[in-house]
């Protein structure tokens, strides 16, 4: 509905002018009337409506006048004339101050309803350039603030800049509450619809892997209530409709466009802030939270090697421990939720490969989390549970094939003998063949077709990473490290390193110190 408010100095003219048109059916709410300029001007400045019938001959501001002064500050609301007289010098004024008609008393009611129709139409046409526009400005924002630094300029051109309202940015993520594909669509085709229909909101840029929406709300401070309050609606939706769960993160409302990316990284942190949330409120406003502190990656590269020796040997209580204190301490210390879905991929990548190279079967139980898959869980308890489930259905499928595959048995007592003793210069394969119960050729040959590898492989394997994590910590020589590891000869260890990895000890020990 457009807002139109009726100035003359006659009532009966309103009264007049209130009847014989149906506004209701023409698409107009009658917001305000006036009798004089004056108060026709304090009733524009209050409504700011979009279309203004207004009288020539006035007491105390006549309509040439009030023209003049509403135009001093705006340019695009539509002015019609309504008057007794057909003077030129009046039209000639009126048409200079760019008023839309100049009808003449008595009304012609058709030929003003046809005049109101156009004008419905023309300002409809505008308001969605306008809204294209406003939208094509905050979207060449929205991106800017995704990928640029604070060194690249705003991305708009001077024309872009004008009419700027104060705006705030929300961070909207969606998950399942439970396994349906078909409601992660659906919830994700009503959302996208359910907040263009908002008032106030003037852009949506949705995630290309899925899952979240980044919205700029046309909002001052004190609407900002209102933004939360759809959001908690919308909430409830999804969850009622689609079995999807909301988190929203809201910037404070600013007003300047060289602000945008400021009110980008409060609604960012602010969504981080929910995703530690385990109570039920979804929606969290940005309260002053600090930048969140980064993982460091380098511990679980030092752990990697203790993981896949902990699944081989069948030792699942230890990961499930390593996992829960891991995943606990991101929430403890507030690291960047990226960082927790970088730590989750890595480790899923790492089991679904230590799995898959014991039993290829084995790697079907990781695919739903392969490929950024851990992604579609929003919050820290629903991705903690994700993660804790699929270890505990692995580490139940890895107790299967042990009670199942006597060899398996037999290769893990194997590993963890070598485990214990791959350092001492005096053990041979013969030791290990007596340790399982095997002649020393049944175990070669059950092992090699059992792992596709050579049993003194994994040794020699177990013997450079101890190498590699001395050489990286430690100032030991290589004679030093080669007793340390089994080797009687530091000629044999060194050409042994050198083989294996590719660079020298020296090489290898500048290269990660530096």
């Amino acid at each position: 509905m457009l807002n139109i408010i009726l100035i003359d100095d006659e009532a009966t003219n309103i009264e007049l002018l209130k009847r014989v048109l149906d506004w209701e059916a023409l698409g107009y709410t009658i917001s305000g009337t006036a009798y004089d300029g004056a108060e026709g001007l304090a009733l524009y400045r209050r409504i700011g409506p979009d279309v203004i019938l207004v009288d020539i001959r006035m007491p105390e501001m006549d309509g040439i006048a009030f023209i003049k002064e509403v135009r001093k500050s705006n340019t695009r609301v539509k002015m019609i004339i309504l008057s007794a007289y057909a003077e030129f010098e009046y039209a000639q004024q009126a048409i200079e101050y760019g008023i839309h008609a100049y009808l003449l008393k008595p009304i012609d009611e058709m030929k003003l309803e046809e005049l109101l129709l156009a004008i419905k139409e023309e300002q409809q046409s505008e308001m969605a350039k306008s809204r294209s526009m406003i939208e094509l400005r905050y979207q060449k924002l929205l991106h800017w603030a995704e990928t640029s630094t604070d060194a690249v300029p705003l991305p708009l051109a001077a024309d872009e800049l004008a009419d700027i309202k104060p705006f705030c940015l929300v961070c909207l993520a969606y998950e399942a509450e439970r396994n349906d594909p078909t409601g992660d669509s659906e919830a994700a085709a009503f959302l996208q619809a359910a907040i263009r229909q908002q008032p106030g909101c003037v852009a949506i840029r949705s995630d290309k892997s899925g899952g979240s929406l980044t919205i700029v709300y046309e909002a001052e401070e004190t609407a900002i209530q209102t933004v939360v309050a759809t959001m908690m609606e919308l909430d409830e939706q999804c969850r009622r409709r689609y079995g999807q769960r909301l988190t929203c993160g809201i910037s404070q409302s600013v007003i300047a466009l060289s602000d945008f990316c400021l009110a980008y990284v409060q609604a960012v942190r602010a969504l981080h802030a929910g995703f530690y949330r385990t109570s039920s409120a979804s929606v969290a406003l940005y309260e002053g939270e600090p930048p969140f502190p980064d993982w460091n990656a380098g511990d679980f590269a030092k752990k990697k090697r203790e993981i896949s020796e902990d699944i081989q040997s069948g030792r699942i209580g230890s990961l499930q421990r390593y996992l829960e204190q891991t995943m606990d301490s991101f929430r403890e210390n507030r690291v960047n939720p990226e960082d927790m879905y970088r730590f989750c991929v890595e480790l899923i990548d790492l089991l679904h490969e230590v799995f898959t190279a014991i039993d290829p079967q084995f790697g079907s139980m990781f695919e739903p989390l392969l490929s950024g898959g851990v992604r579609k869980y929003r919050r820290w308890e629903s991705l903690k549970r994700a993660m804790e489930e699929i270890i505990v259905k692995s580490g139940s499928a890895l107790r299967s094939l042990v009670d199942s595959n006597k060899n398996y048995a037999v290769i893990r007592k194997a590993k963890e003998f070598a485990l214990l003793h791959f350092h001492e210069e005096q053990l041979h394969l013969q030791d290990v063949a007596d340790h399982v119960g095997l002649s020393k050729n049944h175990f070669s040959k059950m092992y090699k077709e059992q792992t596709g590898e050579n049993f003194w492989d994994y040794v020699i394997e177990l013997k450079l990473e101890l190498a590699k994590q001395m050489l990286r910590e430690t100032n030991k020589t290589n004679f030093e490290i080669a007793s340390l590891i089994g080797y009687s000869s530091e000629y044999h260890f060194s050409r042994t390193f050198g083989k294996q990895v590719g660079l020298t000890t020296t090489q290898y020990r500048k290269l990660h110190r530096n």
